[in-house]
């Protein structure tokens, strides 16, 4: 199978694993943190929802930046934005062909430090950081008393 086609089946099949995380999260909980330095259940769908959009425009452009964007103020508002900027992505991907994964893309380290690595190391990269703070939020899932959907496999809450 292509490396395009495999990202792109890989990132939608947990995009809608994602969605199921971001859906039985309970909107009146969304400032829940476990811990005064951790993100709130908010920040971190957030991040997720972010990243995406930044990592994935910032490969087309050959240079990932990030800014300070406000999410959403509701949870439902930041799912249907996470949704329409997720399929526009997908397109834009999609477009930009197998060449995404040999081009070369900047992203800074630190100052005065720049990391430069193919298309497919960044695509490849925010998926898994997507799946780590994925990760994070389905246990303030159960901290909260929330229903923890089937991931890669049963939950306690949807057993097979």
């Amino acid at each position: 199978m292509p490396q395009l086609e495999d990202f792109l089946a890989t990132w939608e099949s947990e995009f809608q694993t994602m969605l199921r995380v971001f859906e039985n999260y309970p909107a009146a909980r969304l400032a829940y943190r476990p811990h005064e330095i951790s993100r709130s259940a908010h920040e971190l769908m957030w991040t997720i929802a972010y990243e995406e959009k930044e990592m994935i425009e910032g490969c087309l452009r050959s240079k990932i930046t990030f800014g300070n964007v406000k999410p959403p103020k509701t949870k439902e508002a930041l799912i249907r934005e996470y949704q329409k900027r997720h399929a526009a992505l997908v397109k834009k991907v999609r477009k930009a062909g197998e060449e995404l994964f040999s081009k070369k893309i900047r992203f800074p380290m630190g100052k005065g430090k720049v990391l430069e690595l193919p298309g497919k190391d960044w695509l490849w990269s925010l998926l898994h950081d997507q799946i780590h703070h994925r990760g994070q939020l389905s246990v303030y899932l159960r901290l909260v008393g929330a229903r923890v959907p089937s991931i890669y496999g049963p939950s306690a809450d949807e057993p097979w």
